[in-house]
């Protein structure tokens, strides 16, 4: 049964839990008026019989509503205590996959092991996780992609949850660059980055918010797969701009030896490595050095965002330098009331 059935359900044992206590209200005044003595005069009755149904039907209510609370609270405790077997379940489903096949794998003839154990090996040498200062690196584009997307699933179920900073509501903000290739969010866009596009609509639906800084030192791709990928940003609702990086920049070239994305206010980091222009490495973690050395950079790149011009010498169409203006207005003015 779904939530909106149960308090559908919930609704109507209200109702008739308060005409059960009508009707024993009702009863109440009838017997009262039969038993009482004759001589009696009406106006007593009356009165006597109204100040006693009063104080009945008062600590009725009170009871049958109480009782009705609890019935709720333990309604919404089980509804919890639903959801987290689920996630446990899945937890645990993926844990006896995992055990199915390494026993398969055991049993199986010699060459088809020893080709497993290579091929196990292999997918392995992509992931390792630390213990005393907590993050996970995993490595190959594709296992980096469908992992950060996983990420990504994880974080708008955060942003799902009621969590509160006093009275306030809290709200996610997420800031990303993007100084790699482009092709990935452009022409060539690979599935599970498809899947962080939707999941970013997603998180601004729910009361998150997204920023992506996009970083063009001329050798990245091209500025149509740029507009392409600014579109798509712009199509969830995610705050993008776009900067042509040189070495005279004022953006400082040895912070962008990787991409980033920071999420407040948990303080989550995740960073991109890449060779030759590619990704091939992923780390995510808490790890609060990290999270406050790219948050200064992304200080500094907002600030080299405020004075930035876009240039048709730089090969921009008279349809990119307004679409990345006004992008990048628009971002500035969202940046500063995110704080």
């Amino acid at each position: 049964m779904d939530r909106r059935r149960k308090t559908q359900a919930s609704d109507l044992d209200i109702i008739y839990e308060i005409g059960v206590i009508v009707a024993a209200v009702v009863f109440f005044f009838a017997s009262s008026w039969a038993v009482a003595p004759q001589n009696m005069p009406t106006d007593t009755k009356l009165d006597t019989m109204f100040a006693v149904g009063v104080a009945f039907l008062a600590y009725l209510c009170g009871a049958h509503l109480t009782q009705l609370r609890r019935f709720r609270k333990i309604d919404d405790d089980m509804e919890e205590l639903r959801q987290a077997h689920e996630r446990l379940g899945e937890h645990e489903g993926a844990s006896h996959q995992i055990l199915e096949r390494l026993l398969t794998l055991l049993q199986s003839e010699r060459v088809l092991r020893q080709t497993g154990y290579h091929a196990l090996g292999k997918a392995l040498s992509g992931f390792s996780l630390t213990k005393d200062d907590p993050f996970i690196t995993v490595s190959g584009q594709e296992l980096t992609f469908e992992t950060y997307a996983y990420f990504w699933k994880r974080i708008l179920e955060l942003q799902k949850e009621p969590r509160f900073l006093g009275r306030r509501r809290v709200r996610m903000v997420a800031r990303l660059t993007h100084s790699s290739e482009i092709g990935p969010w452009g022409d060539d866009q690979s599935e599970s980055l498809r899947k962080v596009t939707v999941t970013h609509g997603e998180f601004r639906r729910h009361g998150g918010t997204v920023f992506r800084i996009f970083l063009d030192n001329g050798k990245t791709g091209s500025l149509d797969n740029y507009e392409r990928a600014i579109k798509e940003m712009e199509r969830v609702d995610v705050h993008c701009a776009y900067m042509r990086w040189t070495p005279n920049s004022r953006i400082e070239a040895n912070d962008f030896k990787s991409d980033f994305c920071i999420i407040d206010p948990d303080e989550y980091s995740s960073d991109w490595f890449f060779s030759e222009g590619k990704v091939d490495r992923c780390e995510i973690g808490r790890r609060k050095k990290k999270y406050e050395d790219n948050r200064a950079s992304w200080t500094r790149l907002v600030e080299g965002l405020r004075d930035y011009e876009y240039k048709a010498s730089d090969g921009l169409s008279e349809e990119q330098l307004r679409l990345f203006e006004k992008e990048r207005v628009d971002f500035l003015k969202a940046a500063a009331t995110a704080g």
